[in-house]
């Protein structure tokens, strides 16, 4: 699975050998939504879950074919750490407040490591509350959904 501070290329085609693909046919969808051939999304956009790419085309003769694929968009510590990376790079996120939140992470997986539970989430908790008083409320709101997100997989990933 790709990091999430990675980029999407949505990427499809179709041919038809036989009537030939009707005019502007060939399309594509990411949750719903219109895409282009090429056109790149950077994964730190969506939200955690399930999303499907579904690629479509018909041909002359109005006979359609779909292809779809679904994918999972989860976070962990080090995702965490990467989207913070990719906030900064951006400018969203002060080097100040970087140094700050990957310190809290950094002891958050290392308590991770150790399977001591309780740090773990003590540890993020902290990192919610310096997104909170500290990062601008846009990147906060992802950054603490992915916590919140590893928070409630914590039993699960110890197992």
């Amino acid at each position: 699975m790709p990091p999430i501070s990675e980029t999407l290329t949505l990427s499809f085609s179709a041919i038809d050998e036989g009537s030939g693909l009707a005019s502007g046919s060939a399309s594509g969808t990411l949750d719903g939504a219109a895409g282009a051939n090429g056109q790149q999304i950077p994964l730190l956009t969506l939200p955690l879950g399930v999303h499907a790419f579904v690629a479509s085309a018909s041909d002359v003769a109005g006979n359609g074919s779909q292809r779809s694929v679904t994918f999972r968009i989860v976070a962990t510590i080090p995702s965490i750490v990467a989207a913070v990376n990719a906030y900064v790079t951006q400018g969203s996120i002060s080097r100040a407040t970087q140094k700050d939140l990957l310190a809290t992470l950094q002891e958050a997986q290392t308590a991770l490591d150790r399977h001591r539970l309780a740090d773990v989430r003590r540890k993020l908790a902290d990192f919610i509350t310096l997104c909170k008083k500290r990062v601008p409320v846009a990147p906060a709101k992802v950054l603490i959904a992915d916590a919140q997100y590893v928070l409630g997989t914590l039993e699960r990933i110890l197992r």
